[in-house]
């Protein structure tokens, strides 16, 4: 009887109608008799009541992506042109970087380089992502750099990946890194992390990278592949190949600290505080406004003259003079004294069968072009 008064009214009537469902005719004839099919209708209603606790929850399978082979740039037509100075004298020394994208969902950005201990350069980028309004909670990719002298050194996760469970391996300098989580999501633009290159010593020119077979979260992707150049050639001019995408930027730079001394002057502060009042001055033209706007506040004013003055007599707070290279394709027909926006570098979105792209290069600070390279 101790089992029957573990049940509710419930389970004491489901212990009594299969009583009643087993009796004999004529019912019982003895206690005994009763004993076994009681107990046997007791237990299996307390069976009933067992809850089986549900399986523990299983953590997400994080698997690298298959191996896939680095791939090659597509074929496409080269691109190129030179980069001059205002005077048209041939640039150097000017660092040239062109992001090809295919895919909207990830890109590379290039972030800096340094000199290894061997004398090879490492030279890192930026992998950023951006899935949509489509939360993530999923990120696969390959990378593999192109060539036998350049390799995948090393990947850092950004903190948007922090907590989630990661794999990661680097084989024959090819990455591939997984990533999956079930309590964190990101939507919108997000840095993955930092990929490293190693680049031996002795490689010369252009390096590309390709990422490949990559998803995010439910956003499956194609490829991409960023072709990244040390400088252009002594003489000035450029070629890429290898560029064919949906979006192409070329970015370029230059240091402007081992400039002649007498490259930005008190001529120049005076030029400046010429276009900004708007008094007749040779150089109210786009390139001129361009330089003036010293401090690249949209504009040309007073406090532009006084900061290229304060970087003339070197002063230790002064603006540090900068390069712009603007793509001779650019329209600069509305600069002004009141407008001087303007983009560095080009953005292409698609390449004729020879692509010409000509760039020149404005010294901020220096209004009048006074500039002469020795």
């Amino acid at each position: 009887m101790s089992g029957l008064t573990q049940l509710d009214a419930t389970g004491q009537a489901a212990v009594i109608g299969a009583l009643w469902a087993q009796r004999p005719a004529g019912g019982f004839a003895t206690v005994s008799a009763l004993n076994t099919p009681f107990e046997s209708a007791v237990q299996t209603a307390l069976d009933s009541l067992v809850v089986v606790p549900p399986p523990p929850p299983q953590e997400p399978v994080v698997q690298l992506p298959e191996p896939l082979s680095p791939s090659e740039p597509p074929p496409s037509a080269p691109v190129g042109g030179e980069v001059a100075s205002r005077k048209g004298v041939a640039l150097t020394g000017v660092e040239l970087s062109a992001s090809v994208t295919t895919d909207a969902s990830l890109r590379l950005e290039w972030v800096g380089e340094r000199v290894a201990e061997d004398g090879g350069r490492v030279i890192e980028f930026a992998l950023v992502a951006n899935v949509g309004a489509e939360p993530a909670d999923a990120v696969q990719f390959q990378i593999a750099a192109v060539g036998q002298t350049v390799r995948v050194a090393a990947f850092s996760p950004a903190p948007a990946l922090a907590g989630w469970l990661q794999v990661q391996s680097i084989d024959d300098g090819v990455l591939r890194y997984a990533a999956a989580t079930y309590d964190t999501e990101f939507a919108g633009a997000q840095r993955l992390g930092t990929l490293s290159l190693r680049v031996d010593a002795a490689h010369d020119g252009a390096l590309g990278v390709s990422v490949d077979g990559y998803s995010l979260g439910a956003n499956a992707a194609r490829s991409l592949f960023l072709q990244y150049d040390e400088a252009v050639t002594l003489s000035g001019a450029y070629q890429l190949t290898g560029l064919e995408g949906a979006l192409i930027d070329l970015s370029l730079t230059a240091s402007a600290a081992n400039l002649p001394r007498g490259a930005i002057t008190a001529q120049d502060a005076l030029e400046a505080l010429r276009l900004a009042v708007r008094l007749p001055s040779d150089y109210a033209n786009p390139f001129g406004y361009i330089a003036a706007d010293f401090n690249q506040d949209g504009r040309v004013t007073s406090q532009d003259a006084l900061e290229i003055l304060k970087a003339a007599v070197r002063m230790p707070d002064a603006i540090q003079p900068k390069w712009v290279f603007l793509s001779d394709d650019a329209d600069l027909s509305a600069i002004s004294s009141r407008n001087t926006g303007y983009k560095s570098g080009l953005t292409l979105d698609s390449l004729s069968a020879s692509a010409s792209h000509n760039f020149t290069a404005v010294l901020l600070g220096d209004v009048n072009d006074s500039l002469v390279f020795v």
